[in-house]
């Protein structure tokens, strides 16, 4: 899902898709789509997001005026006939592109031209080789890109957009499907199906604004590489991996693992991962050039031009008020806004100027609820942007690099081992930890190679109440929430796992649940700091506690918002002009702006990193470089916000639950180390003391290396029972020098065994310590059963329990002198 989600940021961004007001040919009708057919195309997609505006259809039954028009439209039917889904074998990309109307230049860039063609690229040490016309013949554009033993195959197929009426969308669907079969560990599968799926809509006739390489950089070692194989990224090893894609231009997507590196080391590796991105690019310009295939016209409309501007003189002055009203909170604002395109369009109504849908006449002036909702929304960002870039004001009132409102309370929850809820603004999540145990790891079985496991856990969750705009989740398959969800949830898994002790210090897993109760942007963010927080309060010694902000921004460029006309067309993204970065951006600010970027670290470096870019054509790498800068100073604030709640909480520095117990109905874990060789007295034979012990209990006990147990308990009371059980069995429970009766149990030639009541474990008493004088046999001092006082003396060399009677004798005369002496002074004095 990961994979999938780094294909759809690295491929949305550059999407050519531009409005027209002007739509061409309105004259015409559009034909019955065969539904089904690209229905099957894109059943198993994933991923959806937003390109640009779909406009409405003329109706069904008008018929074709001339010769010319009939003959296009038998030109539709026999080139829509040949579409038809696609699957692949590591990855399916499809894309839907929507055009406003239908004309013969709609339908001229179909190519005859479809022999296989294949070009390669020397990357390092190695040769990638990419084919296009082989495979998948029938979907709009295929690729298949090969490195060593490992194959990627990238398909796109697209829906013809003159089938929709959906003035409604604000945006062109685009769906992702990435799918690994096997792959041999020499090749990264993820950076091949970026590169081919660039590849793939290249040499489509679909509308975009690549090509786009995409490269990993990993520092190994103290030395950047690039492309590194799999295998060579490592816990051990590699102490950062960034994927990156990018244009000529710009930058479209980033994700990055770090173990707390540097600011200056991360943009040095994001500068030379963005060189090798544009490796990429000369061979599938080269493939796009020698199939010779034209993009189709894909003129995308948002609102009517002169129903555009009829709105944007109601809306500019609620825009303005509304977004000046520092005082209002998320919900209030959302509602402000609702009533102001209510009041809209009851003002449209009193003029006599309101439509339904299907009675709209293009250009007449007449408005429609698309026209309110498409026109309100770019008054609405173009007002936001002006305020923000030339007044530093934003929709709270805060100034561009303030962070919102922060707090923190540790130990919510009492009865879980650590918890915490944080405040961030309007956002707020719930985080609590759980302590498991380390056979609770989870088993990976890597399509790379061998096997591979996970003691970290993290299920961040988003439900419907906690999003002010009510949308609701697209179903377990893969809906936009639920890949939200997973995103997220790697996202916080990878800026948490550098500061997790290693096993051998911290034999346990650990599961965190982030619940998102209140969304205004940055809940992401607010669950890697929350979780921090609750790891701390559950014991667990992280190396250090980690913070994630985001850092959004806006620009003149980005003030797009369906209006093309400032856009050149030569352009493959519009000028960015004047902007500005903004400090933890609400969910406003995200919606209508340009870029999101995460940054999880602690106060000396960066742990995961991911940019979300919205700004048609990507970002300058300087902006990028520029906002890494502001995360750093906004995470440092976040770390003492922190800091301060861990020391404000009753718990301050964490729960230590082998020593302070603040809840007898708590759950427990802690550590038992005892001597190796009485790891098979705690087993007992095939188990059944281990599982008599579980039972008495009712804890549950793992057996570690190096003689380590962990011990999980559901209350306090199980804990120390199942401890002292366990003590009894490895014969800990003995202190060294202290006198104890116990029982002759076995007797041998070198000795006999004894068992002292609270100790499992038998000790042995060798024949030289059974009296102070030398003895003939065992027998003649003691027998089996017979009680006998002995002193503990330790353990042997092999761990085996050692006790002597000589020396219980000398301690007990020893005594009785003493005793007798106190006496005898009595008398004498």
């Amino acid at each position: 899902m990961r994979h999938l989600a780094n294909s759809l940021r690295a491929l949305k961004s550059i999407r050519h898709a531009y409005v027209s007001f002007e739509p061409a040919l309105q004259e015409f009708g559009s034909i019955k789509p065969a539904a089904d057919r690209h229905a099957r195309s894109l059943h198993q997609a994933l991923v959806a997001s937003a390109a640009g505006i779909p406009a409405d259809i003329l109706p069904e039954d008008k018929a074709p005026v001339n010769e010319e028009e009939q003959a296009i439209r038998n030109e539709v039917d026999v080139d829509l006939a040949d579409l038809a889904s696609t699957s692949s074998t590591a990855a399916v990309l499809a894309a839907n592109s929507v055009s406003s109307s239908w004309s013969a230049g709609a339908f001229s860039s179909f190519s005859t031209n479809t022999a296989p063609i294949s070009n390669t690229v020397a990357v390092e040490d190695d040769t990638w080789t990419f084919e296009i016309g082989r495979l998948a013949k029938l979907a709009d554009g295929s690729c298949s890109l090969r490195s060593g033993s490992t194959t990627v195959l990238t398909t796109v197929a697209s829906a013809p957009g003159f089938f929709f009426n959906r003035r409604d969308l604000r945006s062109v669907p685009f769906l992702v499907d990435y799918r690994e079969k096997l792959a041999d560990g020499a090749a990264d599968p993820e950076v091949l199906a970026i590169n081919a799926a660039s590849a793939a809509l290249a040499v489509s006739d679909i509308p975009w604004g690549g090509p786009l390489g995409a490269a990993r950089v990993a520092w190994i070692n103290e030395k950047l590489v690039i492309n590194p194989k799999p295998s060579d990224i490592n816990e051990d090893q590699a102490e950062l991996s960034l994927l990156v894609a990018a244009t000529e231009e710009s930058i479209v997507m980033l994700e990055a693992s770090g173990k707390i590196i540097s600011e200056e080391k991360f943009i040095e590796a994001l500068r030379a991962g963005v060189a090798a991105a544009r490796h990429f690019l000369p061979v599938q310009k080269d493939l796009q050039k020698s199939r010779n295939r034209g993009k189709r016209v894909a003129e995308l409309a948002g609102a009517d031009p002169a129903a555009g501007r009829r709105v944007s003189e109601v809306a500019r002055e609620a825009a303005d008020s509304i977004l000046r009203s520092s005082d209002l909170g998320c919900a209030p604002r959302t509602q402000a806004l609702i009533a102001a395109k209510s009041k809209i369009i009851e003002t449209m109504r009193a003029a006599g100027c309101w439509r339904a849908e299907f009675a709209r006449v293009p250009g007449s002036g007449c408005v429609t609820n698309s026209d309110v909702e498409h026109a309100f929304s770019a008054v609405l960002g173009s007002t936001m942007r002006s305020l923000v870039i030339q007044e530093g004001l934003r929709p709270d009132g805060r100034g561009p690099i303030d962070l919102r409102p922060f707090k923190i309370e540790a130990d919510h929850v009492p009865v879980v081992h650590g918890s915490a809820v944080i405040d961030a603004g309007d956002t707020q999540a719930l985080c609590t930890a759980t302590i498991g145990n380390i056979s609770e790891m989870q088993r990976i079985e890597s399509l790379l190679g061998g096997d591979d496991s996970k003691r970290l856990f993290v299920h961040y969750s988003l439900p419907d109440f906690a999003l002010v705009e009510g949308v609701e989740r697209s179903g377990i398959s893969g809906g936009p929430l639920v890949r939200h969800e997973m995103d997220r949830s790697s996202f916080i898994e990878r800026a948490l796992l550098p500061v997790l002790p290693s096993e051998d210090k911290f034999p346990f897993s650990v599961r965190l649940n982030a619940e998102t109760l209140a969304a205004d942007g940055g809940s992401g963010t607010a669950a890697v700091c929350g979780s921090a927080v609750a790891m701390t309060d559950a014991g667990v010694p992280l190396r250090s506690l980690v913070a994630a902000v985001s850092v959004g921004m806006v620009s003149q460029g980005g003030a797009w918002n369906g209006e093309p006309e400032n856009w050149p067309e030569d352009e493959r993204r519009p000028p960015l002009g004047q902007y500005e970065l903004i400090t933890d951006p609400i969910g406003l600010e995200n919606s209508l702006g340009d870029m999101e970027l995460r940054v999880a670290g602690t106060a000396d470096g960066i742990t995961a990193c991911q940019l979300d870019v919205q700004i048609p054509g990507g970002l300058p790498l300087e902006v990028v470089e520029e906002a890494m800068k502001r995360a750093k100073v906004a995470r440092i604030r976040a770390l003492g916000a922190m800091e301060d709640a861990l020391q404000s909480s009753s718990h301050s520095g964490g729960k230590n639950r082998e020593t302070t117990v603040a809840d007898k109905n708590a759950a427990m874990f802690g550590t038992l180390r005892i001597p190796m060789t009485s790891i098979g007295a705690v087993i007992g034979k095939e188990g059944s003391v281990l599982r008599g012990i579980e039972a008495a209990s009712g804890a549950k006990v793992n057996i570690g290396d190096g003689g380590i147990l962990t011990i999980f308990a559901p209350t306090t009371a199980q804990f120390e029972s199942a401890r002292a059980a366990l003590r009894a069995a490895a014969g800990d429970t003995l202190e060294q020098g202290t006198l104890y009766t116990g029982k002759v149990v076995g007797v041998k030639d070198f000795g006999a065994f004894i068992q002292i009541p609270g100790c499992d474990m038998r000790a042995l008493l060798h024949i030289s310590e059974i009296a102070p004088q030398r003895i003939r046999a065992v027998e003649d001092v003691v027998k089996v059963g017979d009680s006998v006082e002995v002193v503990f003396l330790g353990r042997d060399n092999r761990g085996m329990l050692k006790v002597s009677r000589k020396a219980a004798l000398a301690m007990n005369n020893s005594s009785s002198v003493s005793s007798s002496s106190e006496i005898s002074g009595a008398i004498d004095q």
